[in-house]
């Protein structure tokens, strides 16, 4: 992999003085107690600057479950779904091609001129990439062995998938992090690694930085979720409550939705590996017929409960794995359900139970005030 820029030099090691050593740790606590913080430097040089990319859609528009929390499950047949395509097939189906080189960051922007994702790119410092590198070397290796020991593939594609994190939802009675039976070796592997939580923090601050109402409500929800279950979030700068791992070195997912993230939320995808972005690995926005080239490093914010989505396939000698951080919509529902299921609050509190029910003739609504605008950002410039 090469640096975003030509003229940038591979850093050398270099000896980091006592003083300088001690304000990065203060900035790392910060950013933990308080969260990222955008400076007045990158909102210029990031949005003021970026390349909107517009989207024929309202956000309004977005599928959405009664709840206001959660989107809705996809109407289309698993025969349909449950397959993958090329760049080829998708062009002669009359989709957009994005060139994008992975690096520079490109706000998609609705009809309205609601920012409701990002091509977040990746820092422009070539020690980045090289994090990167050993990332997608630790994935391939790990993968391997995971693909040995593994069953049938998942129902996002044909490879290997480990989730982890805290999650709520399909008949728990209360928050948890998702069990990782015999994987649970590789999930404290991935989260005591210093390269993969270097990524993660990236697309933190790159959420931060193009939404951060809505960042400061996941962080916010995440930061309850953790003091009442006792339980540790996967990476200690991320607002994001759980990790999916893809591995088995030819990641490319089928068509599909995830309704059960938050319905107005976003998701965060960094891809890796060694292929050609101007021939496979796009990701695909089927709503939008729009497919954005994907490369090795770069990381996409996306409303994963908005969009079906997908990636083009990559040639058979190419390797392609991914990390995607989300939070389900569950989990939100139940740190405001007062840490409660909609069943056990209509018993133990009928008066919040009937709040709560009201507010979901709203939530949604609300859940996109969240979203900012270009302008809005620049004001604070």
């Amino acid at each position: 992999m090469t640096p975003c820029t030509s003229n940038i030099k591979d850093n050398l090691p270099h000896k980091v003085s006592h003083r300088n050593a001690k304000r990065h740790k203060r900035r790392l606590e910060e950013v933990e107690r308080e969260g990222h913080r955008s400076k007045k430097r990158t909102l210029f040089e990031h949005v003021q600057l970026s390349d909107p990319l517009p989207l024929n859609v309202d956000a309004t528009n977005f599928p959405v479950d009664s709840s206001g929390f959660s989107g809705l499950r996809s109407m289309e047949s698993r025969r349909n779904l449950r397959r993958t395509y090329t760049l080829a097939e998708l062009k002669d189906m009359g989709f957009e091609v994005v060139q994008w080189d992975g690096c520079e960051p490109r706000p998609l922007v609705d009809s309205t001129g609601r920012i409701c994702g990002a091509l977040a790119g990746m820092p422009n410092d070539p020690t980045y990439l090289q994090s990167v590198d050993r990332v997608t070397e630790f994935l391939d290796v790990e993968g391997q062995a995971l693909a040995a020991e593994q069953g049938p593939p998942g129902i996002r594609g044909p490879f290997n998938n480990v989730a982890f994190g805290l999650s709520y939802g399909g008949g728990q009675t209360k928050a948890q992090r998702l069990s990782t039976g015999k994987h649970g070796p590789f999930v404290a592997k991935i989260m005591a690694n210093k390269d993969v939580q270097r990524i993660a923090h990236y697309a933190d601050s790159a959420f931060q930085l193009w939404c951060p109402r809505l960042h400061a409500y996941y962080r916010e929800t995440l930061r309850k979720a953790v003091a009442k279950t006792g339980q540790p979030a996967n990476f200690s700068r991320s607002c994001f409550a759980a990790t999916s791992v893809n591995v088995g070195g030819h990641v490319c997912c089928y068509k599909h939705r995830d309704c059960r993230d938050l319905a107005f939320g976003w998701c965060a995808i960094t891809s890796f590996g060694r292929f050609n972005p101007h021939q496979g690995g796009h990701f695909v926005l089927w709503e939008l017929k729009m497919v954005i080239e994907f490369p090795p490093g770069s990381t996409i914010l996306v409303p994963s409960a908005a969009f079906h989505h997908s990636n083009t396939e990559i040639d058979s000698c190419e390797k392609r794995l991914s990390i995607t951080h989300y939070t389900t919509g569950g989990l939100f529902r139940w740190v405001e359900n007062g840490y409660m299921s909609e069943k056990q609050m209509h018993h133990t509190d009928p008066l919040r139970y009937s709040v709560m029910n009201e507010l979901k003739l709203t939530r949604f609504k609300k859940g996109l005030a969240m979203y900012s605008t270009i302008d809005e950002l620049c004001a604070e410039i």
